[in-house]
């Protein structure tokens, strides 16, 4: 496939208009001058120097990752787009436009755990809420999570309240004002991949 058909088929899912509405370091594409023709893409959550090493040893000629290398890691960035453009590796990221869409990570795990989505929780960071059809017990709903995400949540906390709605922060879930906002929104379970001590405790 040539890159341009990419980037066609990329705008056909992203209208411009939705991708100028978050910040700029929010999705983008770094093409090296050696890649014109994808024949074998990888896909990763961030993009990393071991993960273009990983790509060069698969013989991966485009990437496509959720975050890019991120800036506040400091010199990764630099090294990571030194190292594309060595290789000649193509690369997209794609975060906030796709967290927020409704093939997006939150809304997908939403309805994977049996959740109609009912609103969104943050402008910014994604947060969505969905609401189950009938209550379950916290148990129930963990097994649920652990069968979908084929991982073992971890539980921090149960007040012996059903679980009937919930708030979802795939990412960036760890700021405590988000649990506060959850709460005021009515939500009884709060699920995040990024908490910090904190957020228990607030929780």
């Amino acid at each position: 496939m040539k890159v341009s058909k990419l980037k066609e088929r990329f705008f056909k899912l992203f209208p411009r208009t939705l991708l100028e509405s978050f910040p700029e370091d929010e999705w983008g594409f770094f093409i090296p001058s050696k890649c014109s023709t994808i024949t074998k893409a990888g896909f990763a959550t961030s993009l990393s120097p071991w993960v273009i090493e990983d790509a060069k040893q698969c013989e991966v000629d485009f990437l496509i990752t959720f975050h890019d290398a991120w800036d506040f890691l400091y010199e990764m960035r630099d090294q990571c787009r030194n190292m594309l453009d060595s290789a000649g590796i193509g690369h997209l990221f794609i975060h906030l436009p796709l967290g927020t869409s409704e093939f997006g990570c939150g809304i997908s795990l939403l309805k994977s755990v049996g959740c109609v989505p009912v609103e969104q929780l943050s402008d910014i960071y994604c947060g969505q809420i969905g609401e189950l059809e009938s209550e379950k017990d916290l148990k129930e709903f963990e097994d649920v999570l652990t069968r979908e995400l084929g991982e073992d949540p971890r539980f921090r906390w149960n007040n012996g309240t059903k679980v009937k709605r919930v708030a979802v922060f795939t990412g960036a879930g760890c700021n405590t004002t988000y649990v506060k906002e959850a709460l005021e929104l009515g939500c009884d379970t709060y699920v995040t991949g990024e908490p910090v001590s904190y957020t228990h405790l607030r929780a």
